[in-house]
């Protein structure tokens, strides 16, 4: 099912209960969401090894149309930003923090006329005014002598069993080819398996359309927060995030 119609589906089953007339609004809810897409795309920046794209969304709506959806605007907006991150997602897209879409009411814009402003955020709700230095994927070395707090991948087992990496801000893709971040040369494990992005402590994990899949706590994902003392499988090669003490000469080098 297309991405857009999964969105279709869900705001149905998020209007369900409500009023019919809700279905027969002039301004539709998929509207919407495809000007949030390309105003998603329009604005995509060129990183180091990834394109990053603004996570702060704001709808702004002529007030008639606002009150059609005024009853159920923050779940229509948990809908929406759920299928921004698939679009990142399929894509392969970056984004410094989590994707938020706000519904507003505004004189200014007109009717079945959506005016979005998009903008890329950090944790703090600070616009970058430029793409990230901390978004190229990051490149790892074991753990040295704890020094500082950090976020790290250990290997429990599969090829790198045992080994350990410590995972820095931006983006860091796993797989088979030799210019992933971390290399998994392993026959269930694809060219480029997954993608984790950290930001501000906070881990995310992206499935990158692979064969065999990545799981967190035995769930299949396509997108997901990770948590210390999470177990994360990159085809069947089982992995755990610690955040823990570590030494500053981790924070770089090479494989």
């Amino acid at each position: 099912m297309k991405l857009l119609s999964r969105l279709e589906h869900g705001i149905e089953r998020l209007m369900e209960g409500t009023s019919g007339s809700l279905f027969r609004q002039q301004l539709q809810p998929a509207e919407i969401g495809r000007k949030l897409e390309r105003t998603m795309l329009a604005k995509k920046r060129a990183s180091v090894g990834t394109s990053l794209v603004p996570n702060h969304f704001v709808v702004r709506l002529h007030p008639k149309d606002y009150a059609q959806f005024a009853e159920y605007r923050q779940g229509l907006a948990r809908q929406m930003e759920a299928w921004l991150a698939q679009v990142a997602t399929q894509r392969d897209l970056s984004v410094i923090d989590r994707i938020s879409v706000n519904l507003q009411e505004d004189p200014k814009a007109g009717r079945r006329s959506p005016v979005i402003d998009a903008t890329i955020r950090d944790g703090r709700g600070m616009a970058a005014s430029r793409p990230s230095p901390a978004q190229p994927t990051a490149a790892f070395r074991a753990v040295s002598p704890p020094m500082e707090i950090g976020t790290v991948l250990q290997v429990l087992d599969g090829v790198l069993a045992g080994q350990e990496f410590s995972l820095e801000d931006g983006a860091t893709t796993i797989g088979r080819a030799p210019d992933n971040g971390i290399v998994l040369d392993a026959a269930d494990v694809s060219r480029r398996h997954a993608r984790f992005e950290l930001a501000r402590g906070r881990l995310r994990v992206h499935d990158l359309n692979s064969t065999n899949g990545t799981r967190v706590n035995g769930d299949p994902v396509r997108v997901s927060d990770i948590e210390d003392g999470d177990e994360i499988l990159i085809g069947s090669q089982r992995m755990v995030v610690n955040v823990r003490a570590r030494g500053r000469a981790d924070r770089h080098g090479g494989r």
